[in-house]
């Protein structure tokens, strides 16, 4: 008589995804990912962690992340993890560690690519006409139009005319290639030639105010 015993080998794994894999972000802006670290093994895992050397911000531990001290097969963690004012492009390794219960720990990692581009906030100012006359004691009228001729959106886009004060406004918030309502303004009572010099100003996400003057 054969008596024979079958002995199945259980297996840890670890598994890490970071998305997205490529973003693109403008300079100085904060770039975001997620992540997710799964237990592709057989056996749980404990005292899981995650470490990311050029986003310290998306390091995990049981600590933070409770569900990461003990990982049962196919358990799943997801989070979200940033890192703030990126001035250069660069790719980083997210990393996780797990201990199974036996042998050596597992490890996974995924890289993720980011590229910082170089913003360009511009603005433009067109005031017409560019010549008018009027009888001493008349009214000038102008027409003005602001676009935001740059690469990001502005805010807090304002025109000012010292010599034309009706002419000055608040228009908000332009996106990028979006130019405000046109609109009419004017100086009453002129009793001598002059040449006013509008000036738009707007705001961009980050760095100094851009201005145009016409």
């Amino acid at each position: 008589m054969q008596d024979d015993a079958r002995v199945q080998i259980l297996l840890p794994a670890i598994q890490i995804v970071k998305t997205p894999d490529l973003q693109e972000i403008l300079q100085g802006a904060t770039a975001t990912w997620d992540i997710t670290v799964t237990n592709t093994g057989q056996v749980t895992l404990t005292n899981v962690i995650v470490t990311d050397a050029q986003a310290p911000g998306c390091d995990r531990t049981s600590a933070q992340i409770p569900g990461l001290a003990s990982m049962a097969p196919g358990a799943s963690v997801t989070y979200s993890c940033s890192r703030a004012n990126v001035q250069e492009s660069f790719t980083n390794v997210a990393v996780t560690r797990g201990t199974p219960p036996f042998g050596a720990d597992v490890t996974d990692d995924d890289d993720a690519r980011v590229v910082v581009r170089i913003p360009h906030p511009a603005i433009a100012i067109v005031k017409n006409p560019k010549g008018q006359v009027v009888d001493v004691g008349g009214t000038a009228t102008f027409q003005i139009t602001v676009t935001n001729t740059g690469d990001v959106t502005l805010t807090n886009v304002t025109v000012t005319d010292e010599l034309a004060p009706d002419c000055n406004r608040s228009l908000g918030t332009l996106e990028p290639g979006q130019s405000a309502p046109t609109y009419t303004c004017t100086r009453p009572n002129v009793t001598a030639a002059f040449e006013n010099v509008p000036a738009a100003t707007g705001t961009p996400p980050f760095g100094p105010n851009v201005t145009a003057r016409r």
